[in-house]
């Protein structure tokens, strides 16, 4: 693994440091693409982790952390039921929170 990194970084750092416009804008979404591959890894983990806990023994989601989960709801468009599988929560639970914030927002 180190090996095919050290290649993959030397081969980018050529194509970042090259002449041309096109091979240093290839060689960032090769980066980015890599970044992205790390980052999902690692949220399958951390997911896989959080999936073992049962439902009653996760911890709770701040006031803050869940007005971030509507906002990202609302960008991505996603439904309560997908929202809910993301951050290992019930629809009725992401339900609840959408009703509190227009609670809040009516007075």
């Amino acid at each position: 693994m180190s090996l095919a990194h050290y290649a993959l970084v030397h081969t980018r750092s050529w194509a970042a440091n090259g002449r041309t416009e096109r091979a240093r804008l290839s060689a960032r979404c090769d980066q980015l693409d890599q970044e992205v591959r790390l980052l999902r890894d690692e949220i399958r983990i951390k997911d896989a982790r959080l999936a073992r806990i049962p439902a009653s023994r996760r911890p709770h989601y701040p006031p803050t952390e869940r007005l971030a989960i509507l906002e990202l709801r609302a960008l991505r468009g996603w439904s309560l039921a997908q929202t809910a599988k993301v951050f290992h929560v019930t629809p009725a639970t992401i339900a609840c929170w959408a009703t509190r914030l227009d609670v809040r927002e009516r007075r």
